[in-house]
């Protein structure tokens, strides 16, 4: 049993599409294949993308250049 079940479609915030596409941000930074600061940047993007820039702008706080 998935917790996410215990949710009604309309309540999910994501779809399957955008779930794939945050695991695989996730998933290369797990692998090193990115950076930290690559991360934040394309962890920010995908949140502007579904209409979160509040998340997009906390999550660029973290970005050292």
């Amino acid at each position: 049993m998935d917790i996410m079940d215990d949710f009604s479609k309309e309540d999910q915030l994501l779809g399957e599409d955008q779930v794939v596409e945050l695991r695989a941000i996730m998933r290369s930074l797990q692998r090193n294949m990115i950076d930290l600061n690559t991360y934040y940047k394309r962890l920010a993007e995908f949140w502007d993308r579904q209409g979160f820039p509040e998340w997009a702008e906390e999550i660029m706080e973290r970005v050292k250049d």
